[in-house]
Parts: C-alpha cells; sequence; structure tokens
C-alpha cells in the first residue's frame, strides 16, 4: 500500500543470488525482509547465499505462500533467521552458520536481549497464529544460545505420517551451560491432550 492509497500486489522470487553485508544493526531489517505479505501465489528465496552481516539474515512476519529453500546463512548478529505469524510456508533444505550474540547495546536489569539460530513462530506472536509450515532437512551449527525453535510437535502416533518436520540437525550450540539446541512446542495439528516430537537431532550443545 503507498502513501496515496495505491495497492500493489506481486511476487517476490529470489533464485541463485548472492548477498553480502545485507541487514541494518539493532533492528529486525534483515538482509532479507517479509512483512505483511499476503499474496495467493508463492513467493520464494531458494538456492541462494547470505553472509557477513551486523544484523538479521532473514525476517518474515505476518505473510503467507512464502518458500525457503536450500539457501546457505553465514555471519549474522543477535538472530540467524526469524519468523513470527506466517502460513502455508517451507523452511526446507537451508544451511545457517555463525551467528553471534550483538555487544552494541547495554543489558541492564531483567532485560533479556533474544539471540540464536533459526526462530520459527515464537518471537513475538502467538504460538498458535502459524500453520500450514513444512521445515525439513535444516542444518544450524555454530550459533549462540539456542539453535531452533519450531512448532514442530504432533498428534502423537503419527511420527511415521507427519509432514511437518523431518530430518533437521541442530549442533555446537554455546553459551556456556546454557545453550540448547531445539526448542519444539505444540503444532496446529497437535492436541492439548497429546503431542509428539519427531524430525529433529541435536548434539554438542552446551
Amino acid at each position: 500500500m503507498e502513501l496515496d492509497g495505491t495497492e500493489r500486489t506481486g511476487t517476490t522470487e529470489i533464485d541463485n543470488i548472492e548477498f553480502e553485508n545485507g541487514g541494518q544493526k539493532d533492528t529486525r531489517k534483515a538482509a532479507v525482509r517479509f512483512e505483511n505479505v499476503i499474496a495467493t501465489k508463492k513467493s520464494f528465496v531458494r538456492n541462494s547465499a547470505f553472509h557477513n552481516s551486523w544484523g538479521w539474515g532473514f525476517m518474515a512476519k505476518r505473510s503467507k505462500n512464502i518458500d525457503i529453500e536450500h539457501n546457505v546463512y553465514y555471519g549474522f548478529v543477535q538472530v540467524g533467521m526469524g519468523m513470527d505469524d506466517i502460513q502455508n510456508c517451507k523452511i526446507n533444505g537451508n544451511l545457517l552458520m555463525h551467528v553471534m550474540e550483538r555487544n552494541t547495546i547495554e543489558k541492564t536489569g531483567k532485560f533479556v536481549d533474544k539471540h540464536g539460530g533459526l526462530f520459527i513462530c515464537s518471537l513475538d506472536g502467538e504460538l498458535g497464529s502459524c500453520k500450514n509450515l513444512e521445515i525439513h532437512n535444516n542444518i544450524v551449527a555454530g550459533v549462540i544460545s539456542t539453535g531452533m525453535t519450531a512448532p514442530g510437535g504432533h498428534k502423537c502416533g503419527t511420527s511415521k505420517t507427519q509432514k511437518i518436520a523431518k530430518g533437521n540437525v541442530i549442533h555446537s550450540v554455546d553459551e556456556g551451560l546454557n545453550g540448547n539446541g531445539v526448542l519444539v512446542f505444540p503444532s496446529w495439528e497437535a492436541t492439548k491432550q497429546c503431542y509428539e516430537v519427531s524430525g529433529w537431532a541435536a548434539y554438542k550443545n552446551n
């Protein structure tokens, strides 16, 4: 929506592109950012490389129909990839490495600076705001605090048939004794009475 009220529609298609030094320091204005995208046709970011930034690598918020597949993300500050309130999206086959803690703000009192690798639907919005996601074959390595968070919990008894999360690997997450490999919470398919977690592997997380 333009300032004069003009509404524009379309899609974004990024394929086989290198991004260097993208993103703004101390903001969520990532190297690539989708916000309030509601197009019915798919947008995608595929087969691309993002590296060496003082900010985030990727951010999506209040958006639908976006595929983030087979990309390499290396060298970011605070958060590598962050997504909230997204639907009908695929996050598949991405490699995310080397996310550093930011030291450009003063931390006092009870302030907690969220930082880590790949955050899916756990930054700000309601946990139930994300639906119809596919999270397959991603690798997160060498990041701080938390490797990955995602709504990957599915109905009990469906480990062999569920399609939400498969083949994800998280390793070498470090923050002293408080590093977390992966934090998984119930998905849109789970029930309040019982849910299971499958499709994740985590190791060497301190």
